[in-house]
């Protein structure tokens, strides 16, 4: 375990007494329960200052009763006794996606799902952008996983007939601040594999952002 790592567990323990914070495989695990949502969410701040590999928030706000799951008004029994080489468990972008890879093999692969439709959780509440990853440390899983996946979203795109537009990441700096970090961000990008990066002047930046 990291110093800094240690030393945020400690200030979570001292500043909320009634939260468990350990460190499981190089993450930082996040349990307890809470009365308000921002104090939730205070912790999950602080946790993240650790720079661990991940923050696991897993606090419960006290007196919260979730919404019922809502459940398919299909009653049927066709997939009972169904063998299959594959299960795959989630109905999200990640667990669609999966499905999708072994449709390609002769496999029997099976997607089951909790909800009465997929993406009905995290993958259908996102931006909808696919992140450059300027911002990642090359250390992170985040920009290893990043940086592979951003090479099959065009030609996933096309064959899914679905709209793909290269807006690209913008950075704004003053004039002088610019020339200072220019170097820096073109460095930078090369060692992440990044390309396209080019200086905006003011007139071009007002046009695509007005």
């Amino acid at each position: 375990m990291n110093s800094l790592l240690r030393k945020t567990i400690e200030e979570i323990h001292a500043c909320f007494p009634d939260v468990s914070a350990v460190n499981m495989d190089g993450c930082l695990l996040l349990e307890g329960e809470m009365d308000k949502w921002d104090d939730i969410i205070r912790v999950g701040y602080l946790a993240a200052k650790a720079k661990s590999e991940g923050v696991i928030n897993n606090i419960k706000l006290k007196n919260y009763i979730p919404a019922p799951m809502r459940v398919s008004h299909i009653r049927d029994q066709i997939y009972d006794g169904l063998k299959c080489d594959v299960l795959i468990i989630g109905g999200g972008i990640v667990g669609t996606a999966i499905l999708r890879e072994f449709s390609k093999y002769e496999i029997n692969a099976c997607l089951i799902e909790k909800e009465n439709d997929v993406a009905l959780h995290a993958s259908s509440r996102n931006d909808g952008c696919i992140h450059v990853g300027m911002d990642l440390s090359r250390k992170t899983k985040k920009h290893h996983y990043l940086r592979r996946a951003v090479q099959f979203y065009e030609r996933l795109a096309k064959d899914l007939g679905v709209d793909y537009v290269k807006h690209g990441q913008t950075l704004v700096f003053t004039k002088t601040l610019a020339y200072l970090a220019m170097p820096f961000l073109f460095s930078a990008a090369r060692k992440k594999g990044i390309k396209g990066v080019r200086l905006l002047k003011r007139e071009e930046l007002l046009k695509r952002e007005p």
